[in-house]
């Protein structure tokens, strides 16, 4: 057993200083990076209208977001509670700058399935929009995986506008658009 924890322990020492060695968003947690202050913006409480398309056609629910900073303001945590089908849904997600990739990553997980939704982009500043590539599960073969791109445009400091474009059988069609209009900081 105090092999094992040793071993543990080790293993914990090098993952983490090679994080440290590969370099994060900032150098200190009193530093705020380019990158952290473009995520800034998703900090705040958020209301919430979202369309989701399908076959059967569209259906439209609202509800909250809160978007906090988390270790060390390197990441930001956003928890979306709605309705879903007349469900209650919760959803996360996690957003951060993966200084080594160069790139935007984010994770969703959510209350109605089992599967992590993982994608990376990056930002464009002239046209203050994030730009996600992503991968998923069909949602009518869970053996099959299907490209998805995810645009969310930054409409200001009140508001931004996240549209997320499924691709099957070679055809990109938008399947979730959402607008975030903002209640407080």
């Amino acid at each position: 057993m105090k092999g094992r924890v040793s071993t543990t322990l080790l293993a914990a020492a090098i993952f983490c200083g090679s994080a440290l060695a590969a370099g994060s968003a900032s150098t200190s947690s009193e530093q705020v990076s380019p990158h952290e202050q473009l995520a800034s913006h998703f900090v705040g409480r958020w209301k919430v209208e979202q369309t989701f398309w399908s076959n059967a056609g569209s259906t439209t629910e609202t509800g909250t977001e809160v978007g906090e900073w988390v270790l060390a303001k390197r990441h930001v945590l956003s928890t979306l509670t709605s309705q879903f089908g007349g469900q209650p849904f919760t959803g996360i997600t996690i957003m951060s700058y993966d200084s080594a990739k160069q790139k935007y990553l984010t994770t969703w997980v959510d209350s109605l399935s089992t599967s992590q939704f993982r994608c990376d982009g990056d930002y464009d500043s002239k046209d203050a929009t994030y730009i996600f590539r992503c991968e998923m599960s069909d949602p009518k073969d869970s053996r099959r995986i299907v490209p998805v791109r995810g645009v969310i445009r930054i409409k200001g400091d009140q508001s931004h506008l996240a549209e997320w474009y499924v691709s099957a059988d070679g055809k990109e069609r938008l399947s979730n658009r959402a607008v975030y209009t903002r209640v407080s900081r």
